[in-house]
């Protein structure tokens, strides 16, 4: 049985604590975020809000994360989705990957 979701959105600061490639979902990884501080998206309902301070499983597409280059200690600002009771996906157009330096730009983000 599966749990309807609403259309939601919220966008994330997060420092990537590991990354597996999915088991469960082919063509994805498992990008292990802790969770520094969450925004609402226009428009959307953000469900991520208690996250965080938390440490947070996001499936991100593998080539997005071969493309980009993220890694362990990087620090990203993303929108991510809850798909379901305990599963979250990025968005690919909304990822930026921040630095201490100012931000480089990774995708067409807003």
């Amino acid at each position: 049985m599966s749990v309807p979701i609403i259309e939601n959105w919220s966008k994330i600061t997060a420092e990537i604590r590991g990354i597996t490639e999915s088991k469960e979902i082919s063509g994805f990884s498992e990008v292990e975020l802790k969770v520094d501080r969450v925004e609402p998206v226009d428009d959307f309902p953000s469900l991520l809000n208690e996250t965080a301070g938390t440490n947070l499983v996001v499936h991100f597409p593998s080539d997005l994360v071969e493309n980009t280059r993220i890694s362990p200690g990087n620090q990203v600002s993303c929108w991510v989705r809850k798909a379901g009771l305990s599963r979250y996906f990025v968005h690919r157009e909304h990822v930026r990957k921040l630095d201490s330096g100012g931000t480089t730009n990774l995708a067409d983000y807003s």
